[in-house]
C-alpha cells in the first residue's frame, strides 16, 4: 500500500481511490521557513515521519549535498503543542532521492498541527512532501506561506 501511496505523492496524479493528494512541489531555502498546510496534519500514531522527495540525484551524491541533520521541522498546533522532527536518513523511489525526518519527541496523538517550520542547513529545489502516519492513509500537500 506504501508503493501506490508514493507513486501518486511523487508521480503528482490523483489515485482512484481518494487515499491520497498529489502534492505541489515548492523550493526549500536554507535557514528557516514557514510553511502553510493546505490542511492541518494529524498525527495518530508514534514515529510519525515526513519524506522529503528531490527528482534525479544518484544516492551518494544526494547523501553527500545532504548530511544526516540537515533538515528539521517543527509542527504546531494552535495551543503551542509541538512535534519535533528531524532528518535521520534515506529514501529512494523511482528516480526520486529523500531525505526522511523522524519523530524526536513523544507528542500527543490526535492532534491538528496547521503549521510547519522547517529549518535546513542546505537548500532543496523542486521537493514533494509525503506525510506517513501508519494509521492514516493520506499524502498531505505542502504550500510556501503567503
Amino acid at each position: 500500500m506504501h508503493a501506490v501511496v508514493f507513486y501518486f505523492a511523487v508521480a503528482g496524479a490523483l489515485p482512484l481511490q481518494p487515499e491520497g493528494l498529489p502534492v505541489a512541489p515548492f523550493d526549500i531555502s536554507v535557514g528557516q521557513q514557514q510553511m502553510a498546510l493546505r490542511e492541518a496534519l494529524v498525527a495518530r500514531s508514534p514515529g510519525v515521519r515526513m519524506l522529503l522527495f528531490v527528482r534525479g540525484a544518484t544516492a551518494a551524491q544526494f547523501e553527500a549535498q545532504n548530511p544526516i541533520g540537515s533538515v528539521t521541522a517543527h509542527l504546531r498546533d494552535t495551543h503551542g503543542h509541538e512535534i519535533a522532527l528531524a532528518h535521520t536518513g534515506y529514501v529512494y523511489y523511482h528516480g526520486h532521492a529523500g531525505l526522511e525526518l523522524t519523530e524526536r519527541n513523544a507528542a500527543q496523538r490526535g492532534q491538528s498541527f496547521a503549521e510547519v517550520e522547517l529549518e535546513a542547513k542546505v537548500a532543496l529545489n523542486n521537493v514533494r512532501v509525503v506525510w506517513l502516519d501508519s494509521l492514516a492513509k493520506r499524502v498531505e500537500d505542502l504550500q510556501p506561506a503567503l
